[in-house]
């Protein structure tokens, strides 16, 4: 679709903290946490009964495997994981 974009694999290059900061900030941190996948499910029950805004920040950035995948963002867009009617909608001209 001709869309300039950046790659981050913050399971590679880290956790990008201030944008992981907005994007709880914006869809609230139960959007941005994989609660299904087997990260969480490794977490102990002490830190899944826990979880919060601040803990998921901390937890994220120890786990970055905790974040959903994709994640794509700018200025007016934050959609997390892929859903083709979403992609569609959300660049069309």
């Amino acid at each position: 679709n001709t869309i300039t974009y950046e790659f981050h694999d913050y399971k590679k290059q880290g956790v990008p903290v201030d944008e992981l900061r907005k994007w709880i900030a914006r869809q609230g941190w139960e959007s941005i946490i994989n609660t299904k996948g087997a990260t969480f499910r490794g977490l102990s029950d002490n830190q899944k009964k826990s979880f919060d805004k601040v803990n998921a920040i901390d937890l994220a950035i120890e786990n970055p495997s905790l974040i959903k995948r994709p994640i794509l963002c700018n200025e007016k867009t934050l959609l997390i994981g892929f859903k083709l009617a979403e992609y569609e909608n959300a660049f069309k001209k």
